[in-house]
C-alpha cells in the first residue's frame, strides 16, 4: 500500500483530495492513527483507488479484529495470571 509522509498542513481530508481516495478509506487504512494528532514526518498509508470499497471494508475489519484480539488477549492474560498470583 502506498505511503505518505506528513508535512505541515496535512490532514486526512487533504490527503483524500490529493490522492482521490475517499476519506473513509484513508481512515480505515490508518485505524490506529488519531487524525487530530498527525505529526510532521509521520508516515501514513494511502490506499489506491482500485477496489476502494472492498479494501476499506477489509482494512476496517482487519483493524477491528486486531484490536479486539488484543483486548481479549489482555483480558484473558490478566484473569489467567490473576488466579495464580503468589
Amino acid at each position: 500500500m502506498p505511503q505518505h509522509t506528513i508535512v505541515a498542513g496535512d490532514t486526512f481530508w487533504a490527503l483524500s483530495q490529493k490522492y482521490g481516495v475517499p476519506l473513509d478509506s484513508i481512515l480505515a487504512a490508518n485505524c490506529g492513527v488519531k487524525p487530530e494528532q498527525l505529526q510532521i514526518g509521520q508516515v501514513v498509508c494511502v490506499p489506491s483507488g482500485r477496489g476502494m470499497m472492498l479494501s476499506s471494508v477489509s482494512l476496517y475489519l482487519d483493524c477491528f479484529l486486531d484490536w479486539n484480539m488484543i483486548l481479549i488477549s489482555n483480558s484473558m492474560e490478566s484473569s489467567f495470571f490473576g488466579k495464580f498470583t503468589v
